[in-house]
């Protein structure tokens, strides 16, 4: 590199460093966020998505008093190290974070048949991808070797890599912890799917890997996980099932305790704890909804977003002609394994509120998930 070009990304480095410190700072992160957008052209405008997704910026603030003590928020000191010195140089740069069961394997499969970009466990089916590093806690964490020999292939061959693990959406360390680790480098999509369809599809899941230990109808399943998420809580029956969004904080880090399946449709829980430790602008948000629909257009996004160079239309044609991981045939699900009227009440009352407030952060229609 010459003098003049390391110069150059040096100040574009710092550049970007006090931009974000700015925003954290002046509580806003609606020049920074990426979501994904929908390019209406051409569209009929009674469309789904014409409606549900039309901004490609994080609508509102974020309320940095409303984030952790010990959040990267709260320590720009911490945000400025991170960002020019990260502990480590070799990082890949993709990071598929969730959410389970919103597209994820699919997304990464895609990505991975980038000629510009080597995948990794690809051959391992719904497990692609999937290397939860940074999830684990410091007595259980391989070294850093151990993690980067997955990705040597990718180095050796100059091409950009990445993984696909579905528990960092959820895992209130993570964040952090990867900016601390990779810095500017590492990128993250998160996909969001309606959190009662993928509550479902989560349940139905563990039927088919044999996880629900005799457990096969969805209401009783349902119930065990709305009590277990109460006693989590600490709170009685008669109470509402977990806190209003504004204290959002106090359902951080419950995981593991609360076995996950409800707790990880709470995304505007999750989505906040990442604004709070995490670079916005690092941050690309899908609707799982869309990618469903729209594949082609959600991987032309991502590939921008990562930095990669745009295929052709039949390339983006031909790539996304395959589903992966897509689960249960619908014809093949019991009437027992199917929710009643009762059961979507439960989970949108529990939901509800964090919907609203996740749509309102990101710009969507309050209708997205109707």
């Amino acid at each position: 590199m010459t003098p003049r070009v390391k110069t150059l990304s040096t100040f574009a480095a710092g550049l970007s460093i006090l931009v974000f410190i700015w925003c954290i700072l002046s509580g806003r992160t609606a020049t920074e966020s990426r979501i994904s957008p929908i390019q209406a052209q051409g569209q009929d405008k009674n469309d789904f998505f014409s409606d549900s997704i039309t901004h490609t910026r994080i609508a509102s603030t974020l309320n940095v008093n409303s984030c952790p003590p010990n959040s990267l928020a709260k320590s720009p000191e911490n945000l400025s190290k991170w960002s020019s010195s990260p502990l480590h140089s070799d990082c890949p740069t993709l990071f598929i974070v969730g959410a389970r069961k919103g597209g994820t394997t699919s997304l990464y499969q895609y990505v991975s048949k980038h000629p510009d970009f080597q995948g990794v466990l690809l051959d391992i089916g719904s497990k692609a991808g999937e290397l939860y590093y940074f999830n684990k806690g410091n007595e259980t964490q391989p070294a850093w070797h151990v993690y980067t020999d997955v990705f040597a292939d990718a180095f050796k061959n100059k091409k950009m890599t990445g993984e696909s693990s579905v528990a960092y959406l959820v895992e209130c360390h993570v964040p952090q912890k990867l900016f601390s680790y990779c810095g500017n480098k590492a990128k993250v999509v998160m996909l969001l799917r309606n959190p009662v369809d993928r509550f479902q599809s989560n349940f139905l899941m563990r039927i088919r890997h044999g996880t629900n230990k005799n457990q096969n109808n969805i209401s009783d399943f349902l119930s065990r996980y709305k009590d277990r998420l109460t006693k989590t809580l600490n709170i009685s029956q008669g109470d509402p099932a977990i806190p209003p969004p504004d204290q959002w904080i106090n359902l951080l880090c419950l995981f593991k305790p609360s076995g996950n399946l409800l707790f990880e449709g709470l995304y505007f829980v999750h989505l906040q704890n990442w604004l709070c430790n995490f670079p916005p602008d690092n941050i690309l948000v899908v609707n799982s909804e869309e990618f469903f629909q729209y594949p082609q257009r959600i991987l032309k996004q991502v590939h921008e977003f990562i930095g990669l160079r745009q295929l052709s239309d039949n390339e983006y044609q031909s790539t996304t002609s395959v589903i992966y991981n897509k689960g249960f045939d619908a014809k093949y699900i019991s009437e027992e394994q199917q929710f009643t009227r009762e059961d979507k009440a439960i989970l949108n009352s529990i939901y509800g509120p964090y919907n609203r407030a996740l749509f309102k952060l990101l710009g969507w229609s309050q209708n997205t998930w109707k």
